[in-house]
């Protein structure tokens, strides 16, 4: 499947980015209170029903070689960026 064809099939497709990409402490934004997990409750609830979840982990994965942290990088193939980088340094893909 090319990039765009399962982005066109994404079940985050018009949903804000900040649902994705919470200011730190869910913020004022999304009206939140709580650390980093709290603010992905809604991502994950939405990536966790999505069809194209294995090809944005993917993509994710690839675009965050060498990148470590929370800053920027937000829910993407229902991961949070800290369980990406678990997620990596289990399988040995860096």
């Amino acid at each position: 499947m090319m990039l765009a064809e399962w982005r066109d099939q994404a079940a985050c497709r018009g949903i804000p980015r900040w649902v994705f990409f919470p200011p730190t402490g869910g913020g004022p934004k999304n009206g939140r209170s709580g650390g980093p997990n709290t603010a992905y409750n809604e991502a994950r609830a939405i990536c966790s029903a999505c069809p194209v979840q294995a090809p944005c982990l993917v993509s994710a994965l690839a675009a965050e070689r060498g990148y470590r942290g929370e800053k920027g990088r937000g829910m993407r193939g229902g991961l949070t960026p800290t369980e990406r980088d678990r997620f990596t340094d289990l399988v040995g893909a860096r």
